[in-house]
């Protein structure tokens, strides 16, 4: 029997009637198969009738998939966008900040709230010495806390809370169930800085989850501070420390 030989009917019903899984079997392996089957090779022929269903079952199922998929892109791209508003609107707060002590107080008091988050804190590693620059509400951490985390060269860690990290979020720790680490490279503060973002949700941050948005929020965050700094540290007129400061974290 060659490839192009007619299969005889018979023969076939025969197989098939003795081996009833067969078709089945096939049709979950090859469904496209069904495909080729118009309403015309299926009119006034009852007996398959199964088929018919089997189609339009298949069809819907395809409607609903496409349609479920539409559905999830709209609401992905609706809340991506939300997002990209947020962001943006923080980092015009951070330019319009006009001294340290503002921009330290918008970060403590005001950025969790812009970003619809649970908390936001600026972390800075202890050196061991005084910093005029950065003081309350800034959340000092141990030496090299930061830096370790960082090691890697990475700029945005999204995990969730574990030991080493929970202390960044001070009285929120228990709360905060999903973290976003931000490494803010700030030459005049002569130390890691880090921006801590926390939400209670657990999927709010992720592995995988885009970081582009963050990235942009640390990048202006940490402009901004470095302009502040390095003008303080360059202005001979400096009365104190204490104008760099800002209120305790509430």
């Amino acid at each position: 029997m060659t490839d192009n030989a007619p299969i005889d009917p018979e023969l076939l019903r025969r197989y098939l009637q003795t081996n009833p899984a067969f078709l089945a079997e096939l049709l979950a392996a090859y469904p496209d198969l069904l495909d080729g089957i118009t309403q015309q090779h299926l009119s006034g022929n009852a007996g398959i009738v199964d088929f018919q269903r089997h189609r339009i079952n298949k069809l819907k199922q395809q409607l609903e998939h496409r349609t479920g998929l539409q559905e999830e892109l709209i609401d992905t791209s609706r809340s991506n966008l939300q997002s990209q508003l947020q962001v943006n609107g923080c980092i015009l707060s951070i330019v319009g900040c006009q001294s340290l002590k503002g921009l330290l107080s918008y970060v403590s008091r005001e950025m969790a709230e812009a970003l619809h988050l649970d908390a936001a804190i600026l972390c800075v590693e202890s050196r061991e010495q005084a910093y005029p620059y950065l003081r309350e509400p800034v959340m000092s951490v141990d030496r090299d806390a930061i830096t370790s985390l960082f090691s890697d060269g990475s700029q945005v860690i999204l995990t969730e809370p574990t030991d080493t990290t929970r202390p960044f979020f001070g009285p929120a720790a228990d709360l905060i169930q999903s973290q976003a680490l931000i490494r803010l490279p700030v030459a005049h503060a002569h130390t890691a800085l880090m921006l801590a973002l926390g939400d209670r949700d657990p999927a709010w941050f992720h592995e995988g989850q885009a970081t582009h948005l963050l990235r942009f929020l640390g990048d202006a965050l940490a402009l901004r501070l470095d302009q502040f700094m390095a003008d303080g540290e360059g202005t001979s007129n400096v009365e104190t420390p204490d104008q760099w400061s800002s209120p305790e974290t509430p």
